[in-house]
């Protein structure tokens, strides 16, 4: 046990908000870190000062952490341009951390580039999914690469939030595999209260089947209205509830109207009461690009894990590593609404073993994913760092 606290800096680089997983991923570490133990000092790259400041009153309200904002971070021209770069250095240097914990590429460049200059003796990079989002341009994938290929030997450690999120950085970003650690993101079980009530006859009532999370070309949400008409053909009374927003939302409706089967949908639109429509569905589905390598461990199965709710889910990314086909869920191999529908349709005829499924979820998030267990293994990783020097 270290006599003082051990001094930490997180660099996230660019920053929006409201952000996605990698915001709730710090709010957790915030909410759940031993702050006896660290002292914790998030640096923001970022133009926007509206979104700096309501990202500084969402931590404020979550525990002692420091948020410096350094307006030359981004966009990465500036880190020459208007000396963005010096400006880390200068206050890293004032901080004087004893780890610096990189998130994102551009920050793993930027942290890289000047750690050493500035006096930082450890340097952690966190793989929050693909090192660069599908959405990049080939030219800035190019550039990225080669930024990268500058500082990854300099890393002393690499967190991925899960198996298949380090082997894609290694494969195609040359990460030293060595120096990888699964740390698996997890929830706070108390905001996810285990599904009661299933299985039961469906005379009792209809089915609801659900998704929820960001409608976005690459989570191919259209998969879902497509399998619709298939499954209502065996059970027409089935309703289906889409929880989220996104670039594809209108089109999805669109999409419904077109098939004839909107009356059956309810869009609910963007929600942070996931938890308490979870209890609502009967049989969860995510869909994301069969064979797309920038998945990285979705909350939204996470969650229904949790909840217990029967989860058909695509296997991309880290899916697979949550769950086991046919034990406490269903995998899906293609992008073929008919698969999808089948399966869903195999749920609602073999209830039990979907109920049994359900429960093997469950007890999979309370002995692998829980938010304890996350922040414990962060925190023994800065530890064994600091004390090698």
């Amino acid at each position: 046990m270290t006599t003082r606290k051990i001094r930490v800096v997180w660099l996230c680089t660019p920053w929006g908000w409201p952000g996605g997983g990698t915001t709730r991923r710090l709010t957790n570490w915030v909410r759940f870190l031993d702050w006896r133990r660290f002292e914790v000092t998030l640096i923001l790259g970022g133009q926007v000062a509206e979104q700096i400041e309501a990202t500084r009153r969402h931590f404020q309200q979550q525990g002692p952490l420091r948020i410096i904002h350094l307006e030359r971070l981004y966009p990465v021209q500036h880190w020459l341009t208007r000396g963005g770069l010096w400006e880390l250095r200068r206050c890293l240097e004032a901080l004087a951390p004893d780890i610096l914990h990189t998130i994102y590429i551009q920050s793993d460049i930027a942290g890289g580039l000047v750690r050493r200059s500035a006096g930082v003796h450890n340097h952690i990079s966190s793989l929050e999914g693909a090192l660069v989002p599908w959405f990049t341009s080939p030219i800035k994938r190019v550039l990225y690469k080669l930024g990268y290929a500058m500082v990854r030997n300099r890393l002393d450690a690499i967190v991925a939030l899960c198996q298949a999120t380090g082997d894609d950085a290694v494969r195609d970003f040359g990460a030293p595999r060595d120096k990888i650690h699964v740390i698996y993101s997890g929830l706070d079980l108390r905001r996810f209260a285990f599904k009661t009530g299933w299985p039961y006859s469906p005379a009792e009532r209809p089915h609801t089947i659900g998704m929820i999370g960001r409608l976005s070309r690459e989570k191919i949400p259209s998969l879902f209205v497509a399998a619709a008409p298939y499954i209502l053909e065996r059970y027409p009374h089935v309703r289906f509830v889409i929880g989220g927003s996104g670039p594809e939302e209108e089109t999805l409706k669109r999409f419904a109207k077109e098939l004839g089967v909107s009356n059956r949908f309810e869009f609910m639109g963007w929600t942070n009461e996931v938890a308490t429509i979870l209890q609502t569905l009967d049989i969860f589905v995510f869909t994301s690009k069969y064979g797309s390598k920038f998945e990285g461990l979705p909350w939204a199965v996470l969650e229904a894990q949790a909840v217990g709710v029967p989860t058909i889910a695509s296997a991309v990314g880290g899916v697979p590593e949550v769950i086991e086909d046919g034990r406490n869920g269903v995998l899906l191999h293609s992008d073929d609404p008919k698969d999808l529908a089948e399966k869903v349709i195999w749920m609602i005829e073999h209830r039990d073993h979907a109920a049994d499924m359900g429960q093997a979820g469950r007890r999979l998030i309370e002995s692998r994913f829980t938010i304890e267990r996350e922040v414990g293994e962060l925190q023994a990783l800065y530890e064994e760092l600091f004390n090698k020097g």
